[in-house]
């Protein structure tokens, strides 16, 4: 099969960019532009477990789209930020009662608090914060979250043992108070309820968050994972359903292909 490496050797590997026995490049053509459903079916591997690197591959193998793990990085970044701007715009219908918990988390070096508000009866998270400090602030905002994100308020929101709970949320329920319940057993609930999937994504994509280098691209990766999670997994949990579509999230969009054919509109 003849190749654009510019060598008289043979491509012999699966590397479509590369020639094994030269290492020159080898040219697929001329430079394109990934297109949005092109972009939209990355994002959805990378999410779904594939490393960027190995997305970057797969692209040039089968898409035959030269592109570098930077560029589907950027990509799983612009269209996690469009996605939960769009979700943002439409309330989540939960149940009386809500779960939180916090967990530590690097990002760049520095250590970070992730704090993850979930509605009990759909599975559905309404809020990941990512903060560098476990203070009642970080808590009041994480609820906060979690309140502009649902179409009703709790009744009851169970936590751990955090000081910082108690005042946070009588800080962003003012308004609307709810009961709040101390059980030291609820970070087994959170870890049987915030779905396995979930929690297995947070610790797989550790080494990512690791590599970022502001809290705002952590956060918005973390938007990414949370989205991809409430919006596009099905859970046994839920009769195969996913958390949005047991909470009536009436979101524009069942896929990553949706949210490119939303973008591609505008």
């Amino acid at each position: 099969m003849s190749h654009n490496c510019g060598s008289t050797c043979r491509r012999k590997q699966a590397n479509p960019t590369r020639c094994d026995t030269c290492r020159r490049s080898a040219s697929l053509g001329p430079t394109r532009h990934a297109s949005p459903k092109e972009i939209a079916a990355a994002v959805d591997m990378y999410f779904a477990g594939m490393s960027y690197r190995k997305v970057a591959r797969h692209m040039g193998e089968h898409h035959n789209l030269q592109t570098g793990k930077s560029a589907v990085h950027n990509w799983v970044q612009d269209y996690s930020k469009k996605a939960s701007e769009i979700a943002s715009e439409f309330p989540v219908k939960t149940g009386t009662e809500w779960v939180a918990d916090e967990c530590a988390v690097k990002v760049g070096g520095r250590q970070y608090w992730l704090f993850n508000v979930m509605d009990s009866d759909t599975r559905f998270v309404l809020a990941a914060y990512l903060s560098p400090e476990r203070t009642t602030r970080a808590a009041a905002t994480a609820m906060a979250m979690a309140r502009e994100r649902a179409a009703n308020a709790p009744k009851t929101i169970k936590t751990d043992g955090l000081r910082s709970y108690r005042e946070g949320i009588g800080t962003a329920f003012r308004n609307n108070p709810v009961k709040h319940v101390v059980s030291e057993g609820i970070r087994a609930e959170l870890n049987n309820n915030l779905s396995e999937r979930l929690q297995g994504t947070f610790r797989d994509r550790d080494k990512t968050l690791r590599s970022m280098k502001k809290r705002e691209t952590g956060q918005n990766y973390i938007d990414g994972l949370v989205l991809h999670y409430n919006y596009f997994r099905p859970h046994m949990g839920l009769g195969d359903k996913t958390p949005a579509v047991t909470a009536g999230a009436d979101a524009p969009f069942k896929s990553w292909t949706d949210i490119a054919t939303l973008e591609t509109a505008e």
